[in-house]
Protein backbone atom coordinates (compact mmCIF):
# COMPACT_ATOMS: atom_id res chain seq x y z
CA UNK A 1 0.00 0.00 0.00
CA UNK A 2 1.38 3.25 -0.87
CA UNK A 3 1.58 5.84 1.88
CA UNK A 4 -0.58 8.85 0.54
CA UNK A 5 -3.99 8.27 -1.33
CA UNK A 6 -5.64 11.19 -4.11
CA UNK A 7 -9.81 11.25 -4.37
CA UNK A 8 -10.28 12.78 -7.71
CA UNK A 9 -12.32 12.38 -10.38
CA UNK A 10 -11.98 13.12 -14.16
CA UNK A 11 -12.50 16.02 -16.19
CA UNK A 12 -12.53 18.57 -12.68
CA UNK A 13 -9.92 21.38 -13.78
CA UNK A 14 -8.71 21.46 -9.58
CA UNK A 15 -7.83 17.75 -9.77
CA UNK A 16 -6.11 18.69 -12.69
CA UNK A 17 -4.36 21.45 -11.12
CA UNK A 18 -2.95 19.33 -8.58
CA UNK A 19 -1.75 16.39 -10.17
CA UNK A 20 0.01 18.95 -12.57
CA UNK A 21 1.74 20.35 -9.52
CA UNK A 22 2.48 17.26 -8.11
CA UNK A 23 3.99 15.74 -11.39
CA UNK A 24 6.24 18.87 -11.75
CA UNK A 25 7.60 17.94 -7.55
CA UNK A 26 8.14 14.43 -8.42
CA UNK A 27 5.57 13.21 -6.05
CA UNK A 28 3.01 11.66 -8.37
CA UNK A 29 4.78 8.07 -8.65
CA UNK A 30 4.24 8.22 -4.52
CA UNK A 31 0.59 8.53 -4.47
CA UNK A 32 -2.48 6.20 -5.45
CA UNK A 33 -5.11 8.28 -7.49
CA UNK A 34 -8.91 7.36 -7.24
CA UNK A 35 -11.39 7.91 -9.21
CA UNK A 36 -14.01 8.97 -6.99
CA UNK A 37 -17.01 8.25 -9.72
CA UNK A 38 -16.48 4.37 -9.79
CA UNK A 39 -17.27 4.03 -6.15
CA UNK A 40 -21.09 5.30 -5.45
CA UNK A 41 -19.97 5.72 -1.37
CA UNK A 42 -16.84 7.58 -2.64
CA UNK A 43 -19.06 9.77 -4.94
CA UNK A 44 -21.48 10.48 -2.23
CA UNK A 45 -18.45 11.18 0.88
CA UNK A 46 -15.79 13.40 -1.47
CA UNK A 47 -18.28 14.49 -4.10
CA UNK A 48 -18.05 18.32 -3.03
CA UNK A 49 -14.65 17.79 -1.62
CA UNK A 50 -12.20 16.69 -4.15
CA UNK A 51 -9.18 16.86 -4.63
CA UNK A 52 -8.66 15.30 -1.29
CA UNK A 53 -5.31 14.26 -0.02
CA UNK A 54 -5.30 11.18 2.72
CA UNK A 55 -2.51 9.87 4.44
CA UNK A 56 -2.65 6.24 4.68
CA UNK A 57 -0.53 6.19 7.76
CA UNK A 58 -3.16 7.75 10.36
CA UNK A 59 -6.25 8.61 8.10
CA UNK A 60 -5.51 12.72 8.37
CA UNK A 61 -6.94 13.95 5.12
CA UNK A 62 -6.39 17.95 3.16
CA UNK A 63 -9.45 18.83 1.81
CA UNK A 64 -8.17 21.10 -1.66
CA UNK A 65 -7.12 23.70 -1.48
CA UNK A 66 -3.95 23.33 0.82
CA UNK A 67 -0.67 24.07 0.27
CA UNK A 68 1.40 21.38 -0.40
CA UNK A 69 4.59 22.57 1.64
CA UNK A 70 2.16 22.16 4.40
CA UNK A 71 1.20 18.79 4.00
CA UNK A 72 3.11 17.47 7.36
CA UNK A 73 5.92 14.61 6.41
CA UNK A 74 5.82 15.41 3.15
Amino acid sequence: MRGWRLYLREECHLCEALLAELQLRGRLEAIELVDIDRDAELALDYGLRIPVLRRMQDGREWDWPFALDAVEGW
